[in-house]
């Protein structure tokens, strides 16, 4: 008889989390005992209540997103969790089960999601909708567009909309509705950034790693590294710039900091070399270490691994994982214990 320890998962997830909210289980595996199969199911249940938690346990089948209209919590496992991944090659020992928990389709929200977080999460798309103020994204992977709900109309604010230590692949694509204290920090972005198709009335992005070019407006822009690109790659109008590091000269305007890799080696900045995105540490003797703006006595590197809250190698959420795990293949019918092996980790 296969046994399949999903309860000694849940259990630990659950003991690290708020109390005062009911945690959910969301798990669309063939025979999984959780309350919930699917994500829509889960999000329209009487019983899920603002202020409670989805953990959408990891799957080869991807979950089919509704538009949220709660206050949620949704903890996913994480990313690039798969060494033997020869596309995006994954970071050994972090989770057991390396399969991630993904959106197929594009997440969206209305105003009774305002306040939602997610972590850990892999979302294709995103919509975002200026009715739904402060979402905070931590420890996501974006793969595709980050985009604008068709529901948005012109002259309506997104308020508080946060980008933290995730690493995003897709582009930054707005025209209808205008942007307030917009953040994204401490994340890999890993293709061009542009926000010229969008007003961005403020914005702080810090400490994050770019591939490729930026045009930005009204932010304040610090500590960044930007790679690959050269001379007129980067584009800022009204925005304060300072403490960020380029792989090639001229990028950034000279002074307050800001700096080039000598000779352009980019291992003068990053690795370059590793996981998909442990690829992205700096190198042992980078230029970006202790090379970020002082604030508060503390001087931090520039880049996604700098600061006390650095970017977390694969999303990991910042609560307990099995990371190792050995479970019998087969238990005699007669038997009446087995013997499982497990390793667990606290994560912050």
């Amino acid at each position: 008889m296969k046994k399949t320890p999903y309860l000694l998962l849940f259990v630990l997830w659950v003991l690290a989390l708020n109390a005062n909210a009911t945690v959910h289980r969301v798990n669309n595996n063939v025979g999984a005992s959780a309350a919930f199969s699917n994500f829509n199911t889960a999000v329209a249940s009487p019983s899920v209540l603002n202020g409670d938690t989805l953990y959408l346990e990891p799957s080869t089948t991807a979950y089919t997103p509704v538009q949220l209209n709660k206050r949620l919590v949704v903890i996913g496992a994480g990313y690039f969790l798969d060494p033997a991944n020869t596309s995006f090659p994954g970071n050994t020992g972090l989770q057991a089960n390396t399969n991630s928990a993904r959106f197929a389709s594009a997440l969206a929200f209305d105003t009774l999601a305002t306040g939602s977080r997610f972590l850990g999460v892999e979302i294709s798309t995103l919509w975002l909708d200026p009715r739904a103020d402060n979402i905070t994204f931590e420890r996501c992977y974006i793969v595709s567009d980050i985009t604008w709900n068709t529901n948005a109309t012109a002259g309506q604010q997104a308020v508080g909309i946060r980008f933290n230590k995730c690493f995003i692949s897709g582009g930054f694509s707005y025209s209808t509705f205008t942007f307030v204290d917009l953040e994204i920090t401490n994340c890999i972005y890993n293709t061009s950034f542009n926000t010229s198709s969008a007003t961005v009335l403020s914005a702080l992005i810090r400490n994050n790693l770019f591939t490729n070019s930026v045009t930005i407006q009204n932010a304040y822009f610090a500590n960044n590294i930007v790679t690959n690109v050269g001379v007129g790659s980067f584009s800022a109008i009204n925005c304060v710039v300072r403490n960020n590091i380029s792989q090639f000269p001229n990028v950034f305007p000279a002074g307050n900091g800001n700096q080039s890799a000598p000779g352009s080696d980019v291992t003068r900045i990053i690795l370059n070399t590793g996981t998909a995105d442990g690829r992205f540490r700096l190198s042992p003797t980078s230029i970006a270490i202790g090379a970020g703006e002082t604030v508060g006595g503390v001087t931090p590197d520039v880049g996604p691994f700098g600061t006390a809250d650095p970017y977390r190698l694969s999303g990991i959420p910042p609560i307990p994982t099995i990371y190792s795990l050995t479970v019998p293949a087969t238990v005699p019918a007669a038997a009446t214990t087995m013997n499982i092996t497990l390793s667990t980790r606290s994560n912050n």
